[in-house]
């Protein structure tokens, strides 16, 4: 677990975790397949955010149903 800013979060400081199977599913579809292990979730227990390990400002939002 690593501690990254969130923009969804009010760009505070948030746990984000590896993606699940479903969830790198779905980021293969927006991002190129070698960079998919480059995404973490924010692991606040609410937020859809999942963004770049390395530029937290590079990320999008999950659809509603990976609540």
């Amino acid at each position: 677990m690593t501690t990254r800013r969130c923009l969804n979060c009010g760009d505070t400081m948030q746990s984000f975790l590896r993606l699940t199977d479903d969830e790198r599913a779905h980021v293969a579809t927006r991002v190129h397949a070698e960079d998919v292990d480059k995404y973490r979730r924010c692991g606040n227990g609410t937020c859809l955010r999942v963004q770049n390990y390395f530029n937290w400002d590079q990320g999008f939002d999950l659809p509603p149903s990976f609540r």
